[in-house]
């Protein structure tokens, strides 16, 4: 997990990357926080948001892939 914004050639940005070939991935926190928007912060919201793309990740290192519908 990185405390900075990411992006990649395909979005100008991305809550997470994984690399299911080297077991490798990174979650990045900003677009998570209700701080990055000017908002007052909520941990509780802010760990429900984080699940999300953990799993997702995990997703792909099980050989998911995205949906194309």
């Amino acid at each position: 997990m990185v405390d900075v914004d990411l992006y990649d050639e395909l979005h100008n940005f991305v809550f997470g990357l994984a690399d299911p070939s080297s077991g490798r991935a990174i979650l990045a926190l900003p677009w998570l926080k209700r701080e990055f928007y000017g908002l007052p912060g909520d941990w509780p919201l802010f760990r429900a948001r984080l699940v999300k793309p953990v799993i997702h990740e995990i997703g792909h290192f099980l050989g998911l892939n995205h949906c194309g519908d």
